[in-house]
């Protein structure tokens, strides 16, 4: 029933004459190189590895040596 339904309302529908425009245009926002040749495509984007001085063990060390610095002041 619900196909049966949605193959009227598409009978029904009278298109408007910017609406294949508009569907390129919202197909160039989701992928901005769909037009262009593969030269001129971007490059995948591939991050930089990540600074040792943001690791986590770094971190973890300082937390317990600031928890430390704490404890010592503390008595």
């Amino acid at each position: 029933m619900k196909q049966q339904s949605l193959e009227i309302t598409k009978q029904r529908e009278a298109p408007f004459s910017f609406w294949e425009r508009e569907k390129i245009r919202m197909a160039k926002k989701r992928d901005p190189d769909a037009g262009l040749v593969n030269d001129c495509k971007r490059p995948p984007f591939k991050a930089n590895r990540m600074p040792d001085p943001s690791s986590i063990k770094i971190y973890s060390e300082e937390l317990r040596q600031a928890e430390e610095a704490r404890l010592k002041r503390i008595h």
